[in-house]
């Protein structure tokens, strides 16, 4: 998610600024700084020719990056206006917008977050992070169990992380690798070691430990998970879109939430 975020910039930059022409979209991906999304991206399409924001009138990529600045203040429906509002100007940007997804989760409007990131996936289908919110909006709909039977497939993550976290999603609780799975899981968590030693693996670990366990109604594992999360050194010193989404979710729930820290 977070390589996604800057294609999603560039992407609208070049649709933005595009002249009437035709491109391969193979050609408008690489340029925009990612990699073929599915092999149907070789497919022509036709640019045509957008108009600029008018004075006063706030362009798609101004609407997403306030959709962010909204969300990670904690403003939640605002987030979701300021998307849908890129959105009407530009829906060329719908299958990259995986930040709305996460607005709508924090919305409670799971069907619209799943479709979002349904589509998200079909662009992206390496990103095991969009499959993961995908399941778990739609737990809060049918359950974990049935989530879980119509997951996503999707490819190999580059991040070892998160494919261990996407094959403990995968597997049954009642199959014999689902103990294994989460044992590997845990191992990236490190839950039991002083948090500020940790970085990155275990901030990740411990968020998508916290989802799944709030997905299946444990919401004193959500909240023990979560929690410690946002106390890894990560946590405390990263830009990540993601320390936000964790510290927006322990504190939608009353949970704690450390302060953030002074930037220089």
């Amino acid at each position: 998610m977070r390589s996604s975020r800057a294609l999603l910039l560039n992407l609208v930059s070049l649709l933005t600024l595009g002249a009437s022409r035709q491109l391969p979209r193979r050609a408008l991906l690489q340029r925009a700084g990612g990699a073929l999304a599915a092999p149907s991206a070789a497919a022509l399409v036709t640019l045509p020719p957008l108009r600029a924001a008018a004075d006063g009138e706030s362009s798609p990529s101004q609407l997403i990056r306030d959709g962010e600045g909204r969300f990670r203040a904690g403003d939640v429906e605002g987030s979701v206006a300021a998307f849908d509002a890129a959105l009407a100007k530009e829906p060329r940007v719908a299958p990259y917008l995986w930040q709305r997804g996460i607005a709508l989760y924090y919305a409670d409007k799971f069907a619209e977050a799943a479709e979002q990131f349904r589509r998200d996936v079909e662009v992206n289908p390496a990103d095991v992070e969009e499959a993961l919110w995908h399941g778990v909006a739609m737990a809060r709909l049918d359950g974990l169990a049935s989530a879980r039977k119509g997951r996503l497939r999707v490819g190999q993550d580059r991040r070892p992380v998160l494919r261990e976290i996407y094959a403990l999603y995968s597997v049954d609780p009642g199959v014999g690798d689902a103990a294994a799975a989460r044992t590997r899981v845990e191992a990236f968590a490190a839950l039991d070691r002083p948090a500020p030693v940790l970085g990155s693996d275990a901030f990740y670990a411990r968020l998508y430990l916290g989802l799944l366990a709030e997905a299946d109604s444990d919401t004193s594992g959500a909240r023990r998970a979560i929690e410690a999360a946002l106390q890894t050194e990560y946590a405390a010193s990263s830009q990540d879109y993601m320390v936000s989404v964790a510290r927006v979710h322990a504190k939608q729930r009353g949970w704690m939430v450390p302060p953030l820290p002074l930037r220089r």
